[in-house]
């Protein structure tokens, strides 16, 4: 079929384009009794059409053969209202790179292996199941363009998660990657349970050290700067980064960095648009090297760097959007060592209303603790009768401060790191944000 679209392409006499091919195979499970009752299937594939006329771009994306020739004429309408791009060309150098973007044991992973593996998930459930899942997904893709570009890889992803509850309390857990790890997807269920077992309150307001781990500090890094270091955000000025480029917007024990070779969930070869990935620092021991692009958003601003490309599918347009990202650990063992009273945060959410110009935030705590190793904060049961602790779960307390702030006052990194979906982290430890 991608033949017949070039020959189409000629026939309009348009000798600028890029053809993006996703074929997605899906099978979901998810149950929350031993019968499972909920099963979804998905085959999906298509094509993306990108074509460059009069120096703009348009975009349509199709999957039925009959559709090629009403396809480009949408196209070609789109790109009429399409922003002027001078110096915009599809990328020409075909990736070197050749890593491994899939996982056979996930391409062979069959119905009756997935249910199987759901049946461990809820045995490792010690309370009310609520919901048990798991999505595997297949996707081939090809990238070809009028510049000789033509570059394919296969990918995989699998996502497991537990939910339970216990007495109104409940937890959750999730697992996200690229590969089959049983003892990983087995292990959701037990967290699961351990969180539904946390009897949570709120606290009074304070002003502690906190550690943040988990998904909190991948939400952070994520929704309070990913989102406002992409090449849109300076062109549109909308961006509370705008003018630090090259300047020091952290603690200089933070360095950041995006590894798309690396073993988390967005293993790639290349971006969006074929441009072959390689290792990009973000934050340099504290200082922000500055705004990313692909193509398009890189034609706009007439800068010559890009390379981070992001599509979902053939329907989806290409946007700005990254890989793996890391932090670079530090030298300590264990965070909780240093302090006698602090917070550790595992999970946070209201980040859609972070101020993006500004950096400002207010973010609910979902999952975390308050340590003080002076008194006993409350008593649990063990077997040799009642026991004090030091260690009380909260839940409901308000984090607010600014990304600014935040980034500065981190004053120091754990040594050890955890795999969460696309993130590998370890622990920070920061000073100044108020709980309230």
């Amino acid at each position: 079929m991608i033949e017949d679209i070039i020959k189409k392409l000629k026939k309009h006499n348009l000798q600028d384009y890029e053809i993006f091919y996703s074929e997605n195979k899906t099978t979901s499970i998810d149950t929350d009794k031993t019968n499972f009752d909920k099963k979804e299937y998905d085959y999906d594939k298509g094509y993306g059409l990108r074509i460059f006329k009069d120096n703009k771009l348009g975009f349509v994306y199709f999957s039925d053969p009959k559709n090629i020739d009403s396809s480009i004429k949408t196209a070609l309408k789109v790109l009429k209202i399409r922003p002027k791009l001078k110096d915009f060309q599809f990328h020409n150098k075909n990736p070197k790179m050749k890593v491994k973007a899939y996982d056979k044991k996930v391409i062979d992973l069959s119905e009756d292996k997935i249910q199987e593996l759901i049946k461990g998930m809820l045995d490792n459930i010690k309370h009310t199941p609520i919901n048990c899942s798991i999505t595997k997904n297949v996707s081939d893709i090809r990238i070809l363009n009028s510049e000789g570009l033509d570059c394919s890889q296969t990918e995989t992803s699998l996502i497991a998660s537990s939910y339970c509850s216990k007495k109104g309390q409940t937890g959750s857990e999730y697992y996200e990657s690229y590969k089959l790890n049983i003892k990983d997807i087995l292990k959701t269920g037990k967290i699961a349970s351990k969180r539904a077992n946390q009897k949570s309150k709120r606290i009074s307001s304070c002003k502690l050290p906190i550690i943040l781990q988990g998904d909190a500090l991948s939400e952070i890094i994520d929704s309070l700067f990913l989102t406002q270091i992409t090449g849109d955000k300076k062109h549109f000025k909308s961006s509370y980064l705008i003018g630090k480029e090259n300047k020091q917007i952290a603690s200089d024990k933070l360095t950041l960095y995006e590894d798309p070779f690396c073993e988390a969930y967005s293993k790639t070869n290349f971006d969006g648009e074929g441009v072959e990935d390689d290792i990009s620092i973000l934050i340099d021991k504290g200082k922000f090297t500055g705004f990313v692009y692909n193509k398009e958003t890189a034609a706009l601003d007439k800068v010559k760097t890009f390379g981070f490309c992001s599509r979902g599918s053939y329907k989806s347009f290409p946007d700005i959007g990254f890989s793996n990202i890391l932090i670079k650990p530090g030298k300590t063992k264990n965070l909780e060592e240093i302090y006698k009273k602090y917070i550790v945060i595992d999970d946070l959410f209201g980040f859609h209303t972070a101020n993006a110009t500004t950096g400002d935030f207010s973010l609910t705590i979902g999952n975390g603790y308050i340590v003080d190793k002076t008194k006993k904060l409350h008593k649990q049961q063990t077997q040799k009768g009642k026991q004090g602790e030091n260690k009380q779960y909260i839940q409901g307390n308000i984090l607010s401060g600014n990304t600014y702030a935040l980034l500065k006052n981190i004053s120091n990194i754990e040594k050890k790191t955890e795999i969460k979906g696309s993130f590998i982290l370890p622990r920070i430890l920061v000073k100044g944000l108020t709980l309230s």
